[in-house]
């Protein structure tokens, strides 16, 4: 029982601190504009034209936001 606390517990930390991580980086610029591009080119595949993402930012309740 003690076992099966310490993973369940280590599993709910290490799943909080990579949302986090993710968080932290997308409020890079660099990152934003990587993500951006990614978006893009996944975009531009399905519609079949020209789509261009400025930068992609997190917003409330894990919406993503698209600019430019």
């Amino acid at each position: 029982m003690k076992k099966l606390k310490k993973i369940v517990n280590w599993t709910i930390w290490s799943l909080l601190s990579l949302y986090v991580a993710a968080v932290v980086l997308i409020h890079l610029p660099f990152v934003q504009r990587w993500l951006g591009s990614v978006v893009a080119g996944a975009l531009s595949t399905q519609l079949q034209t020209d789509v261009s993402v400025g930068r992609i930012d997190l917003g409330l309740f894990n919406r993503l936001i698209i600019d430019d």
